[in-house]
């Protein structure tokens, strides 16, 4: 598979809306980005240069990916009520999108690798 809206077809109907939702805001995020996977994940990368984020729908959650610099550089509010680990970030389908922290993460990101 090669392309991000196949994959998010193909996704079950429960988990569709939430790991789309957090794919347009990516996309508007990154505009520059180009699309792959890696690891057996959808991903953008910056053109030219190193992935910038991964995602992949789970059946209770979707992963988002930014890697572990962006997410150690949070504080453990802005991180309250997320269940995390060093390089990842669940998202639940029954809360709303976290829109400024997914923000603020890919903003992080960009910093790293520039």
């Amino acid at each position: 598979m090669t392309v991000i809206t196949d994959y998010l077809h193909d996704l079950p109907a429960a988990q569709r809306p939430q790991t789309q939702a957090l794919y347009d805001l990516l996309r508007g995020l990154l505009p520059e980005a180009t699309e792959t996977f890696s690891y057996g994940m959808p991903a953008l990368r910056q053109p030219g240069g190193p992935v910038l984020v991964y995602f992949s729908a789970f059946k209770q959650w979707v992963g988002f990916y930014p890697t572990s610099a962006p997410l150690a550089a949070l504080t453990a509010d802005e991180l309250a009520g997320f269940a995390h680990s060093k390089g990842a970030l669940r998202l639940p389908y029954d809360r709303p999108l976290p829109r400024e922290l997914i923000a603020k993460l890919v903003a992080l990101r960009l910093s790293a690798v520039q």
